[in-house]
């Protein structure tokens, strides 16, 4: 004799696969692990520490010189747990209604992802605001102190409106950006990320040119 409970044992393991491939096939398309540096944890918070970079080498004078990185922010990531389900009649099981069933396994699916996708969009629109801080202490864009011992800031805020013009003279800001001793970080810019009414795209082969006209300066 089958009953309620021995119904839902042999139903539960065919509805995850069912959620996991509708999941997975949404993630498939998603760009929050381009943009981010998506990593698995098995712990309840994790945390990123600065370090602080070297300065240029000196001339040799006898005597060695030792360098020592200046520790800079501590960020730390607290993970959320959500746990949710859903009820599946027995007059569902009973009639066959495995489509209706699998569907509901795979709204519960899209309810999940499009969670993930808030909370990753969350840190762009909200780059500006004070309420959401980095391990700084400063919103994602505003001016950025170099390091805790030394106050003077470099800003990566802007707000001039998206235009060739305008991401190339960004390009060149942003190249111009230095570490926490002042000096110049190695960076080449080469991606320009849009909300979706513009697109998400490779800058073209005009801002290629620009690259080489830089190196050739």
């Amino acid at each position: 004799m089958a009953i309620s409970e021995q119904w839902a044992q042999l139903l539960e393991p065919g509805l995850r696969r069912v959620y996991m491939d509708e999941y997975e096939a949404l993630a498939g398309d998603s760009p929050v692990p381009t943009i981010f540096n998506v990593q698995n944890s098995t712990k309840a918070q994790e945390h990123d520490l600065g370090v602080g970079a070297f300065s240029n080498w000196r001339p040799y004078t006898g005597k060695i010189n030792y360098q020592e990185n200046e520790q800079l922010w501590k960020t730390t990531y607290t993970h959320q747990e959500f746990a949710e389900g859903i009820f599946v009649e027995r007059s569902l099981v009973d009639d066959d209604q495995y489509n209706v069933i699998n569907n509901r396994a795979r709204g519960l699916a899209m309810g999940g992802f499009r969670k993930r996708e808030v909370d990753a969009a969350s840190v762009f629109n909200n780059a500006f605001s004070a309420s959401y801080t980095g391990g700084d202490g400063i919103a994602l864009c505003g001016s950025h102190p170099y390091s805790p011992s030394n106050a003077t800031t470099q800003s990566n805020a802007g707000s001039t409106a998206i235009g060739y013009d305008a991401i190339i003279a960004t390009r060149k800001l942003m190249k111009a950006f230095v570490d926490d001793r002042g000096n110049k970080i190695p960076i080449n810019p080469d991606t320009f990320d849009c909300p979706a009414g513009i697109g998400r795209r490779r800058m073209g082969s005009r801002a290629v040119d620009e690259q080489t006209r830089d190196r050739q300066q």
